[in-house]
């Protein structure tokens, strides 16, 4: 036992004095020697690993001392162990390596929802029933090799109607500037002359991916953003390049309390230099920059700057009450929260007024829908995917049955039968949600998209959902209103003029 003590101390000794001489160098400032720092940190961690009521883990104890460090900065700085850091690299490289399938728990079984086009799994024609599928008896032996997958950031772009591209970016990684570029030229081939960005639940990424969608939208070097810091080359103004796409109809991004950082950085762009308009919540308010220091695997990311838009504004909110911080919706018992009309005024390229001290605020402020508890517990257990599994097993032409289906009568009994059966909802329940028209809409809209789902693609079944979709809907309606202003805004520049 003592041997195996020594073991572990020596361990923990040695990724103490690894991380932390990476960290600190030769001596850390306030603190006298490095090695005095080391010699009382070493005591306490033998002291800890001995003496704790339960046994601990070397690097998890220093990982997490690590951590409480590093609290007393700011939310954002972080030390990323080698399993964290691996992550990030790979989710940043937009790839990695696998046999390319969507999965999600439904039912208690690990699901097949679609294959990633272009990968092993697509190849084998893996679709949404699982392996084990239903109207086959046994299961099927499918042989499948890993290779690279993609791991795209533009996760749906198509003609909402026939002048309107919609494009939603789920993140920003190092292709999400090409991605874009791809689709902006696709659709503006198949006749887009206006331009939805969804950019809902975007929790940002790489900015200089964000730089390159910023300059699709605005004139060649027009100010996307800049950082400010304690160092000199923390201050820096990052513009729009001279070269590739530019995209010259009307702008309209949608936002909503998820949408953060290089989502905020491109959503501030377009509403400082009044390329469009803003739709949706007010945004997340992640404005801070974070610099990655490698530590051999592993690494620091740490806060060095924040993030302003062209107008001057900070989108970085204040994160005094970490709770607060990170919840920041708990002051209002879970409502929407409102539009900011308070704090620091700034003006935008035509003179309208913004408002900075956290988050990028809505021009058009439009609040998500909300589902009822019944249909959310229908959603939560997977009802709408497992009866269009079912629906469609026993179909020959599954696409041409998606593509013509509707929720009649009949279908609305089966799905009755399909949730009694499975004890999903009360029929009491499952009878009243029917009989409100918003539930009822909101049942038959998620029938029908998960029909296209599993019959013809994820990207069908988006497609249906964002016709009920509030926000979308809303946003289609002031494309007139950002064609004026982006006009206007043009007709005010100098350059414009001549």
């Amino acid at each position: 036992m003592r041997v195996s003590t020594r073991i572990v101390l020596s361990a923990a000794v040695i990724i103490a004095g690894a991380l932390a001489g990476a960290l600190a160098g030769p001596t850390v400032e306030g603190l006298g020697q490095a090695d005095e720092f080391l010699r009382r940190y070493s005591q306490l961690l033998r002291i800890l690993i001995e003496k704790a009521p339960q046994p601990v883990e070397p690097d998890e104890v220093v990982y997490s001392s690590l951590d409480g460090m590093l609290e007393l900065l700011d939310p954002h700085s972080n030390f990323l162990p080698p399993s964290g850091f691996a992550q990030i690299r790979e989710r940043q490289q937009g790839s990695f390596h696998g046999v390319g399938v969507q999965i999600s728990l439904r039912g208690g079984r690990v699901t097949i929802i679609s294959p990633i086009e272009g990968t092993p799994a697509a190849r084998v024609g893996l679709r949404a029933i699982t392996i084990l599928r239903p109207g086959i008896d046994r299961p099927m032996d499918i042989s499948l090799q890993r290779a690279r997958v993609p791991t795209d950031s533009v996760r749906y772009a198509f003609l909402l109607d026939p002048q309107t591209a919609y494009i939603r970016i789920s993140d920003f990684t190092r292709t999400t500037g090409n991605e874009v570029n791809r689709a902006l030229d696709r659709l503006t081939g198949e006749g887009a002359t206006r331009l939805l960005l969804d950019l809902r639940d975007n929790p940002g990424g790489i900015v200089d991916s964000a730089v390159a969608v910023s300059g699709f939208l605005i004139d060649p070097g027009q100010l996307v953003f800049s950082t400010k810091g304690r160092t000199a080359d923390s201050f820096q103004d990052y513009r729009a390049s001279r070269d590739g796409h530019h995209f010259p109809g009307p702008v309209i991004v949608l936002m909503n309390r998820g949408s953060a950082s290089a989502a905020e950085i491109v959503a501030g762009c377009v509403q400082d230099h009044d390329r469009g308009l803003v739709v949706g919540e007010t945004s997340f308010g992640k404005g801070v920059v974070q610099t990655i220091y490698p530590l051999r695997d592993s690494a620091l990311a740490l806060t060095t700057a924040k993030y302003y838009t062209p107008s001057g504004r900070c989108i970085q909110r204040d994160f005094d009450s970490f709770f607060a911080y990170v919840n920041p919706d708990g002051e209002n018992n879970g409502a929407p929260v409102p539009p900011q009309d308070q704090g620091p005024v700034f003006f935008t390229d035509s003179g309208r007024k913004v408002f900075g001290g956290g988050g990028i605020t809505p021009d058009v402020h439009t609040a998500a829908g909300v589902y009822s508890e019944s249909v959310a517990r229908l959603l939560g257990q997977a009802a709408f995917f497992h009866f269009a599994v079912g629906y469609l097993a026993d179909k020959p032409d599954k696409e041409s049955v998606a593509r013509s289906f509707a929720p009649t009568p009949e279908v609305m009994k089966l799905f009755k039968d399909k949730v009694l059966a499975q004890k999903w909802l009360p029929e009491a329940e499952l009878d009243a949600a029917l009989a409100k028209a918003d539930d009822r809409q909101d049942i038959e809209l998620n029938l029908q998209a998960e029909i296209a789902n599993a019959g013809l693609s994820l990207g069908d079944g988006y497609r249906i959902l964002l016709q009920n979709d509030g926000q979308t809907q809303e946003a289609l309606k002031r494309f007139p209103e950002a064609a004026q202003l982006f006009e206007k805004a043009r007709a005010s520049r100098p350059q414009d003029r001549r």
